[in-house]
């Protein structure tokens, strides 16, 4: 898997490994001065039919087939992605921090997989929601080890976030001011980002709707747009577009 390079006046610089002209998969490596951060663990379904079939809840056999089949970028193997059972780190990571928009696994997906010591943000409801998604392996080896009941093992490095009311909370992770809350989606726990760096801020929707049962505790998406457009010198959008044409 190879990354669609771009840089946005040279406040970011955005690799997309992933959700790009297609279904999921979103996997986005922010980089904003010394900071870096990805947007999303998320695996491709197309990628996975393609070689592993229907089989939604459980990893294929090894590492060797995620990097084969492209469901992991190389560059990040070993220095950021690792098998725990055998590997550990290789070098710093090049990843600072991953910040994960909910529980559905082209979103989620690789959490397991993470290095420890790197920090990985969601909803406390959507990791609910994703450890209840993965369930239990089918038959055959897994590159996550699991407990005895088959269930996963707890992940140390995960850090649930919460909000108290519409509209956004902020954390501080150095070059970056980091901005979420919730948005509206077909599953609770679902967050937007926003990352900002001096006058310029990034939004990055994750998947969203405008109806249903969440709206009331949800600021649309537009609201948020509006409120960052008024503070921010620079708006840059990163949307998903799956019943966009």
């Amino acid at each position: 898997m190879r990354a669609n390079t771009y840089l946005i006046d040279e406040m970011f610089q955005l690799k997309f490994y992933g959700g790009v002209g297609t279904i999921g998969g979103n996997m986005i490596q922010v980089i904003a001065g010394k900071t870096s951060i990805l947007l999303d663990l998320g695996k491709s379904y197309d990628i996975y039919d393609k070689f592993f079939g229907m089989g939604y809840r459980n990893y294929p056999l090894e590492m060797e087939d995620l990097i084969l089949s492209s469901l992991l970028p190389r560059e990040l193997i070993g220095n950021f992605f690792i098998d725990k059972r055998e590997q550990k780190p290789k070098g710093e990571s090049p990843v600072d921090a991953v910040f994960v928009s909910h529980g559905h696994l082209d979103h989620s997906w690789f959490i397991p997989l993470v290095r420890e010591d790197v920090s990985v943000y969601m909803n406390r409801i959507a990791y609910l929601i994703y450890r209840s998604t993965m369930g239990k392996p089918r038959q055959g080896r897994s590159v996550v080890d699991r407990n005895v009941s088959g269930e996963l093992p707890a992940f140390p490095n995960i850090n649930l976030l919460t909000t108290k009311a519409k509209g956004l909370e902020t954390l501080e992770l150095d070059d970056l001011k980091i901005h979420y809350g919730p948005v509206d989606h077909s599953v609770p726990g679902a967050y937007a980002y926003a990352l900002e760096r001096e006058d310029n801020v990034l939004l990055y929707t994750g998947d969203f709707r405008l109806h249903g049962i969440f709206t009331e505790k949800a600021k649309s998406i537009f609201d948020i747009l509006e409120d960052l457009r008024k503070d921010f010198k620079e708006l840059i959008l990163i949307t998903e577009g799956t019943n966009w044409g």
